[in-house]
């Protein structure tokens, strides 16, 4: 199994919503990227949740299921030409919004490079460039008309616009930030907590910090956001060592609520959905997973795992909680009911699997060069080799396989529809639910998922 799928579900498990600015977890954020070299390589599977009701899923005789694919291979239709990415890119990553495609990358002087492209028309629209060193790694993120850059030294924000900088800021190698649509967190390693507005660099509010550091800084995920999504919630959560927990209003810096749970578990999971924060608690050699209603206040352990079993990934949909606890035979998906702290069921996964994503009541999973669809009752709904594969919409996934194969499935029958084929990925792609784009060896491409 690829490295990078470890890491990926491992970032996704730990919710690591925070960008950390240390090199190695910088690492992990970019563990999909792969420069010309390594072009021949199989691509690493990435799973990711667009949330959304899923429903009408037919299952198929058998553990696995086989899905009907339907015949046809093309070219995929191409929107606009190649937009070459000169120099030889040493590292490159991509994103989408308002309309726009931007992709990054880093040339082997150290030179690293922003483009935005028109997903309409495939054209270029600006290009910018700044110094870097040689390896020096960084993440892109596309909030509503600006474009963040974030490397180990510093934070550039873009105009999506013109591509103009508009402000920078310093960061330290203990810092960490967090793009949100009202503007950049800064959580320092001082432990000060501080929003920055996105248009005029100004510091908009400040906290100073629990005292004994946060294990955690989390702002509130709501239904139809992934995981890695730039956050819009006004919650931002911050959970200390020793068990602090406070709430913070993202537009005003007020702390809205402050409460007490007992000390998460070193490395252990967190996360925060919809006014639930979840907890991982140590337990001797075993785990417990406690829910917290942050609007009551009322918290509770809601599921204890047999000892010497390992929490490998966390994630709610709506009012269920969906655990990926693992044995030294194999994992399984336990499902809780947070609110009335019972287990609603559970079931084994068919191979080992790393992480999970939910939506309604169908998860997501992958791990061992595998990636798979289950129901509640642990029917297996379609199963993939090691590719990419996406919501594409609350009814369809979007699959991109390793040597250039793009398909979109269809949940509710399992069809698998080729849409066409595509140039070796370089880099990682980018998606709409009717363009994508992605670097390729002759620059960027941006093609039509609708024909």
């Amino acid at each position: 199994m690829p490295t990078d799928l470890d890491e990926l579900f491992t970032a996704l498990g730990r919710q690591a919503d925070a960008i950390p600015i240390a090199p190695a977890e910088l690492a992990r954020r970019r563990g999909r990227r792969r420069s010309r070299n390594q072009a021949a390589i199989a691509a690493a599977v990435a799973v990711c949740l667009v949330a959304g009701g899923i429903a009408g899923l037919l299952h198929r005789p058998g553990r696995h299921a086989t899905p009907a694919v339907s015949p046809s291979a093309r070219a995929l239709t191409p929107v606009g030409a190649p937009i070459w990415l000169g120099g030889t890119l040493a590292a490159d990553t991509s994103a989408v919004a308002g309309g726009r495609a931007f992709t990054e990358w880093q040339t082997a002087d150290g030179t690293i490079h922003l483009l935005a492209a028109d997903l309409t028309t495939g054209a270029g629209v600006w290009t910018a460039q700044r110094p870097g060193k040689p390896g020096e790694l960084s993440s892109l993120w596309a909030v509503s008309q600006t474009v963040m850059l974030s490397s180990e030294s510093t934070v550039s924000v873009y105009d999506a616009a013109d591509g103009r900088v508009r402000w920078e800021l310093p960061v330290a190698g203990n810092d960490r930030v967090l793009p949100h649509e009202r503007g950049l967190i800064r959580l320092s390693g001082t432990g000060q907590t501080a929003l920055y507005d996105w248009r005029s660099g100004k510091r908009q509010w400040s906290l100073d910090g629990l005292g004994d550091g946060p294990v955690a800084a989390i702002v509130t995920r709501t239904e139809g956001q992934r995981m890695m999504d730039v956050r819009t919630d006004d919650r931002l959560v911050q959970v200390s060592r020793a068990g602090q927990v406070r709430v913070v209003s993202v537009g005003t810096g007020t702390v809205t609520r402050s409460l007490t749970v007992p000390p998460p578990a070193e490395r252990g999971m967190t996360i925060a959905y919809q006014g639930w924060l979840i907890t991982q608690e140590a337990a001797g050699r075993a785990y417990r997973v406690r829910a917290t209603d942050l609007g009551s206040g009322a918290s509770a352990v809601v599921f204890t795992a047999p000892a010497g079993n390992e929490l490998h990934s966390v994630d709610m949909f709506r009012e269920r909680l969906f655990l990926l606890d693992g044995s030294p035979t194999g994992t399984r998906v336990v499902t809780v009911d947070p609110r009335q702290g019972r287990q609603l069921g559970e079931f084994p996964t068919a191979d080992r699997v790393n992480g999970l994503a939910a939506s309604d009541r169908r998860v997501l999973a992958g791990g061992q060069g595998i990636t798979e669809l289950y129901d509640e009752n642990g029917r297996s709904l379609y199963r993939a080799p090691d590719a990419d594969i996406h919501w594409l919409t609350p009814e369809t996934l979007l699959r991109v396989t390793a040597s250039g194969t793009v398909e979109r499935i269809r949940v509710a029958d399992g069809r698998v529809e080729p849409l066409g084929e595509i140039p070796l990925q370089l880099g990682e792609c980018a998606f709409t639910t009717d363009r994508l784009a992605c670097p390729v060896a002759d620059g960027l491409r941006i093609w039509s998922l609708t024909g």
